[in-house]
């Protein structure tokens, strides 16, 4: 851990997302299943746009900054994790309030179980996957743009080839008037 950040004296974590970008090393949480006691890790923040403390008091917050496309991902995998008790990853995007950007996440989520075996509580990790995720796009724009331009190679050279028999067969007309 290392001083810095907030400008409150607030620590921040190793790998933690700053002011260069570097990538987000994880978010950890947990909490009570029903959404009470909700626990975030302070990194959480640089994905959110919120302090970990917004958060945690109105459990409800994390849910609305998730993409509304996404939320039902998110949905399926806390039923499944408190109905059938099983571990589960989930990958949602969420926006940052503070920047309006959006950040792509994996979301791994663990039960914890009370002694009567009845899930009581929900550990996960957050990985944000968005430079990893624009890397593929780009990577796959790429490719999209280097096969768009073979096949128009290939289109243009199949005219050229049709306009060179044109060109042919008018010059042997014009030189012989009595192919007509």
């Amino acid at each position: 851990r290392r001083k810095g950040g907030g400008g409150r004296g607030e620590e921040r974590e190793e790998g933690q997302r700053g002011g260069s970008g570097d990538a987000l090393a994880e978010i950890l949480y947990a909490g009570r299943t029903g959404g009470a006691g909700l626990v975030l890790s302070h990194t959480c923040e640089w994905v959110f746009g919120a302090p970990a403390v917004a958060l945690c008091d109105r459990p409800g917050l994390w849910s609305e900054l998730v993409d509304p496309a996404h939320r039902s991902r998110l949905a399926d995998q806390r039923r499944r994790l408190v109905d059938e008790g099983t571990a589960c990853e989930v990958v949602y995007r969420v926006l940052n309030r503070a920047s309006d950007s959006r950040h792509v996440l994996l979301d791994h989520a663990v039960p914890v179980y009370s002694d009567g075996g009845d899930v009581v509580r929900i550990d996960g990790v957050l990985r944000d996957l968005t430079a990893a995720t624009a890397a593929d796009d780009d990577a796959s724009r790429r490719e999209r743009m280097e096969t768009l331009g073979r096949m128009t190679s290939a289109v243009a050279h199949s005219f050229n080839n049709i306009l060179t028999v044109i060109s042919g067969y008018s010059s042997a007309l014009e030189d012989n008037p009595q192919l007509d």
